[in-house]
C-alpha cells in the first residue's frame, strides 16, 4: 500500500544534452523538499488458529514486506501463564498478559532485514489451541518502533484495551484482542480499521482473535479502545500499542554501485539502492522512482526505474569515453547521490574498447569452493556491434582482491585456483599476482574462487598486451559470509567450572538456572577455522544465541538473557560473553547466527548446534509455608501444616522443566535439621511444572514444652538445591487444650471452664501455660465430648482460645467430661497423668455436694438455763 502524504512530489523532466567527450556532471534534482513518509499498513496475515492442539503456530510472512519493514506479531494461546511462549529468531517480545491460567497474548515486533522467510513459527512447551497475526509497517523507526503499550485483562464480549499515551505526532496505534471462546466473532473498536479476525473453533476450548489499527495525527492520551468478541462472554486479554514514527527511514540518498570501468561492446551492470542512512547500512523500504543520467552519453535498460530496497540496471556507451552517473528520484532523498566502484568514491564509469569482463560472482561462503567464473578478454569488433577476443591460450594475468567491508584486510588472502593473490585495503588495489589461465576461442577463461574470510570483496584484473596497450577489469563487489559458528569454552562465570555436557537427567550438574555462564563464539568458514575479519565490518555484524532444548522433550525453553554479541567484541573473528544466561532446568544445545539475519546483505547465516550444555538445575527453591491454624497466623507442635515449594532460577522465574525425571527428592528442614520434623518429604514425582505441594509437614520441638518461636522451613532437593534465603516460616507454638473441675449445686446448668493453652511468658519472666488468645481455628461442638454420669451438654463455645462447656445436672453425682480430640487434633492432647503418653483432656463436675459448715474458733454449747 502507497503511503498517504500531505503534498504529491513534484517531478523535474529535463533533456540532457549530447556531447562527445568531456566528463560533464549532470545533476538532477526536485523541487520538493526533502520530506518523511508517514507510517502506513503494508500488509497483514493472519492464522485464525489451531484446530486442534499443537505445540507451534506458523504465521505467514505478509507478502509485500521488504527490508526496513516493521513487523508486528499476535500469539494467544490457551493454558495462560502455564504456556512458555518461544520466538522464532529476530522477534523482540514487546509485551505478554496472561488472563490467570485460561489465555495467554505475546505481542512481538521484527525489523524486516533483506532476506526474510515465507513464515515464522513459535513454539510452546505444551500442546493447545493458539492463533495469532502478522501485521506489517512502512515509516515506522526501526531503532526504536515502540513508542508505548498497555494491555489489560478481563471476562465478557467487550474487550477494553487500555488507554496509552503517546509523545510524538504521527504515531499509528495498533490494538490486539483475543477471548478464550472459538465460536466469536470479531469486531473492531469504532474509529479503528480491522486487520484481521475470526474464531478458531472448539467453543469453550478454542479462542477468537482480531487486531485493529488507527492513526493518530496528535501526541497524547489515546483512550480506551474497545472491541467485541462475541457472542459469548469469556476471558479476554487486550494490549493497544503505539509505533513510531521517527525519522529511521527518511530516504537518505540514491546509492550507484559500478565497476569502474567496462567495456563499449557490452553493457555494465550497474546496482541501484535507496539508501536510509549514510552508510547505506540499511534500505529505504517504500517505493522510489530513480531517474538515471549518464553524461556525455548512455543507453539505460530502464530509466526511470522504480524499485524498493535495491536494483540492477545496465548502461550501454558505443564508443570510449568517461561517463559520469548520476540520478534524481521521488520522493526527494535528504542528501545526494553517492556513486562508487568498489571502494573508492566516484561516479566516472571509464568505457574502453578492449577490457576485462567477469562474470557476476554470486555471493560466497567462507572456506568453500565457488561455482566457475568466466573472465573474459575482449576488444569491439571493427563494426563495433559486437565484442571479439582479445586473447587466447595461456596467458599470464595479473589479479587482485580488494577488501571493501571491512576497509582493511585480515591477511587472508582469496585463492583462485589454487592460487593466492594479493589482498588490498580498500581504495588502495596496489598489489597484483600473476595467475596462468588459459583463454579459449571465445577470449573466455575459466578459475574458481575461495577465500577463508569474510566481507565484501571485489577482484581486478589486469594485463600488458605486446601492443602496449593495457586491459583491465573489475568484478562486480560480492559477499563471503561465514560458514556459521563455533560456540566452545562453556564455562560457569563464577568460578570457572567447565560445561560437563550432560547427556541425561543423571547427568552431573553445570549450573544454576539464571546464573550466568560464559561462551566463545567464533565465526567460522567452512573447513572449521576462525574468519578473522568477522565483526571489522563498518557496521560490525553481531551475533545471537540460541538456545535448542534437548531435554527434556517438550518441556519450556525461554531466550537466553543477554544473547546478541555486538560485533564490537571480536577479535580475529571470535568473541567470548560472560553473561548468558537460561532460565530453566534441562539440557540444550546453542547455535549462532548473525544477529541482525543478514550478513552484508547476503542474508543470514546459522550455525550448527553446540554440544549439549547442561544439566541445569534449579538456582533456588522458593518455599511458601501454609501454617496450621491459617486464620491465626500460627502452628502449633505436631499439627499439619502445608508448604509449597516451587523451583526458581536466578531471576525468580518458576523452572517449568523441574518435574519429571528432571525433579529430585526433597526434604524439608529447618536450615537443614531434620530432627522434630515428619511428613517433609516431597518425592520427585510431587513435582508438576516445577512446583509441588506437601499437606502434612508437621513438627515436634526436642525438648517441649517451648516457647513461641518462628519455625523457618528449608527445601533442599538431593542436588543439593536448597531455598536458602527463600525459606518461608511459620510461628510455631506447644499447645494443650484444657477443662477445668466444677463444683455445682445441681439446681440449674454450669460451665465448665474450657481453654486452648500456649505456653509462654507471663509477662513477668515467668513461663507457663496460658490462655493462647491467638487461636481462631480450634472449633468444637457438642459431639466432640464425651459425658460419664447425670448431665447432658447444652453448648460448647471457645472463642480466641477460650471457651465453656455448659453442663445441664439430671441428678446429683459426679460427672466426667472429657474432649475426645485424639482425631480432630491430637496437636492439642497432654500428658496430664505424667506416664508419658498424652491424653486427651478432661475434668469433673460435682453435683450436689456442700462445702458444710464454717470453720469456728470457739464453740459453747448452753444446757437448761
Amino acid at each position: 500500500m502507497a503511503r498517504d502524504r500531505t503534498a504529491a512530489p513534484v517531478r523535474v523532466s529535463r533533456r540532457f544534452p549530447r556531447s562527445v567527450g568531456g566528463a560533464l556532471l549532470l545533476l538532477l534534482g526536485l523541487l520538493a523538499s526533502p520530506a518523511q513518509a508517514q507510517i502506513a499498513l503494508v500488509g497483514s496475515e493472519q492464522t485464525v488458529g489451531i484446530s486442534s492442539p499443537e505445540s507451534s503456530l506458523t504465521i505467514a510472512r505478509p507478502i509485500a514486506v521488504v527490508e526496513g519493514h516493521v513487523m508486528l506479531a499476535q500469539v494467544a494461546t490457551r493454558l495462560g501463564s502455564w504456556m512458555v511462549i518461544t520466538a522464532p529468531a529476530g522477534w523482540q517480545l514487546v509485551e505478554r498478559r496472561d488472563n490467570g491460567t485460561s489465555l495467554a497474548q505475546a505481542i512481538y515486533y521484527k525489523v524486516a532485514g533483506a532476506a526474510e522467510p515465507a513464515s515464522y513459527t513459535w513454539s510452546f512447551n505444551f500442546s493447545d489451541r493458539a492463533a495469532g497475526g502478522i501485521a506489517a509497517y512502512s515509516g515506522v523507526d526501526a531503532s526504536d518502533p515502540i513508542l508505548v503499550s498497555g494491555s489489560a485483562t478481563g471476562s465478557g464480549t467487550s474487550i477494553v484495551a487500555p488507554s496509552i499515551t503517546t509523545t510524538v505526532d504521527g504515531a499509528r496505534l495498533v490494538g490486539f484482542y483475543a477471548n478464550a471462546n472459538g465460536n466469536n466473532t470479531f469486531t473492531a473498536p469504532s474509529g479503528m480499521s480491522a486487520l484481521f479476525g475470526g474464531g478458531a473453533g472448539a467453543g469453550p476450548n478454542g479462542m477468537t482473535i482480531g487486531a485493529a489499527d488507527e492513526s493518530q495525527a496528535s501526541a497524547g492520551a489515546t483512550g480506551t479502545r474497545t472491541a467485541t468478541l462475541g457472542p459469548t462472554s469469556s476471558a479476554y486479554v487486550a494490549h493497544l500499542l503505539a509505533l513510531n514514527p521517527g525519522a529511521s527511514y527518511a530516504l537518505d540518498h540514491i546509492r550507484i554501485d559500478h565497476p569502474g570501468s567496462a567495456v563499449t561492446c557490452e553493457p555494465a551492470t550497474i546496482t541501484l539502492r535507496a539508501c536510509a542512512d549514510a552508510a547505506c547500512t540499511a534500505t529505504y523500504p517504500d517505493p522510489v522512482t530513480v531517474t538515471l543520467a549518464s553524461s556525455p552519453i548512455g543507453t539505460w535498460s530502464s530509466n526511470p526505474v522504480v524499485f524498493s530496497g535495491t536494483t540492477v540496471v545496465t548502461l550501454s556507451v558505443a564508443t570510449p569515453q568517461t561517463v559520469t552517473l548520476a540520478a534524481g528520484s521521488v520522493p526527494a532523498p535528504n542528501n545526494a547521490t553517492q556513486c562508487w566502484a568498489g571502494a573508492v568514491a566516484t561516479c566516472a564509469l571509464d568505457f574502453a574498447d578492449t577490457g576485462f569482463i567477469f562474470s557476476p560472482i554470486p555471493h560466497q561462503t567462507a572456506g568453500t569452493e565457488s561455482a566457475t567464473i568466466t573472465l573474459r578478454a575482449v576488444t569491439t569488433a571493427d563494426d563495433g556491434t559486437a565484442c571479439s577476443a582479445a586473447l587466447s591460450g595461456e596467458q599470464a594475468i595479473e589479479l587482485a582482491s580488494e577488501c571493501i567491508d571491512p576497509v582493511a584486510c585480515a591477511g587472508v588472502s582469496p585463492a583462485i585456483s589454487g592460487v593466492s593473490i594479493a589482498n588490498n585495503d580498500a581504495a588502495a588495489v596496489l598489489g597484483y599476482t600473476p595467475v596462468t589461465l588459459t583463454f579459449d576461442a571465445a577470449a573466455s577463461a575459466s578459475f574458481t574462487l575461495n577465500h577463508a574470510d569474510v566481507g565484501r570483496l571485489q577482484l581486478h584484473a589486469r594485463h600488458t598486451v605486446d601492443t602496449g596497450a593495457v586491459l583491465v577489469g573489475a568484478s562486480n563487489s560480492f559477499v563471503v559470509r561465514p560458514a556459521g559458528f563455533a560456540i566452545g569454552a562453556i564455562e560457569r562465570s563464577a568460578d570457572g567450572f567447565a560445561n560437563p555436557g550432560a547427556a541425561d537427567p543423571a547427568g552431573v550438574i553445570f549450573i544454576g538456572a539464571g546464573q550466568p555462564f560464559s561462551a566463545t563464539v567464533t565465526a567460522i568458514t567452512s573447513a572449521g577455522v576462525a574468519a578473522p575479519n568477522f565483526g571489522n565490518e563498518t557496521a560490525p555484524e553481531g551475533v545471537r544465541l540460541v538456545a535448542s532444548l534437548e531435554l527434556p522433550v517438550g518441556g519450556a525453553n525461554p531466550a537466553l538473557d543477554n544473547d546478541t554479541i555486538d560485533g564490537a567484541a571480536f577479535a580475529a573473528g571470535s568473541a567470548t560473553v560472560s553473561n548468558l544466561a537460561w532460565h530453566e532446568v534441562g539440557i540444550v544445545r546453542l547455535a549462532g547466527s548473525v544477529a541482525d539475519g543478514d550478513y552484508l546483505g547476503a542474508g543470514a547465516v546459522l550455525g550448527a548446534a553446540s554440544d549439549p550444555v547442561g544439566r541445569f538445575v534449579p538456582d533456588h527453591f522458593n518455599v511458601v509455608v501454609e501454617d496450621g491454624c491459617a486464620a491465626s497466623g500460627v502452628s502449633y507442635a505436631r499439627q499439619p501444616f502445608a508448604v509449597d515449594v516451587e523451583a526458581r532460577s536466578a531471576g525468580d522465574l518458576l523452572t517449568m522443566n523441574y518435574a519429571a525425571a528432571f525433579a529430585r527428592e526433597t526434604r524439608l528442614s529447618e536450615a537443614g535439621d531434620e530432627t522434630g520434623f515428619s511428613g517433609n518429604v516431597i518425592v520427585a514425582a510431587g513435582f508438576l511444572l516445577g512446583a509441588a505441594r506437601e499437606e502434612s509437614v508437621s513438627y515436634v520441638d526436642p525438648a517441649e514444652p517451648q516457647l513461641p518461636r518462628m519455625l523457618a522451613i528449608r527445601a533442599t532437593d538431593a542436588d543439593g538445591v536448597d531455598s536458602d534465603g527463600h525459606d518461608d516460616s511459620t510461628d510455631l507454638r506447644s499447645g494443650r487444650l484444657r477443662l477445668d473441675n466444677v463444683v455445682a449445686s445441681g439446681l440449674q446448668p454450669v460451665d465448665m471452664p474450657l481453654r486452648v493453652e500456649s505456653w509462654q511468658d507471663d509477662g513477668s519472666g515467668a513461663f507457663g501455660w496460658i490462655t493462647d488468645a491467638d487461636d481462631a481455628c480450634t472449633v468444637l461442638i457438642d459431639s466432640d465430648f464425651s459425658v460419664s454420669g447425670p448431665a447432658t451438654i447444652e453448648a460448647v463455645t471457645l472463642v480466641n482460645g477460650n471457651g465453656s462447656v455448659r453442663l445441664a445436672p439430671s441428678a446429683d453425682g459426679n460427672v466426667d467430661v472429657t474432649a475426645q480430640i485424639g482425631v480432630l487434633a491430637p496437636w492439642l492432647q497432654f500428658d496430664w497423668d505424667g506416664d508419658g503418653v498424652r491424653d486427651d483432656p478432661g475434668a469433673r463436675v460435682a453435683f450436689g455436694l456442700h462445702e458444710g459448715r464454717p470453720r469456728q474458733i470457739f464453740r459453747r454449747e448452753r444446757i437448761g438455763n
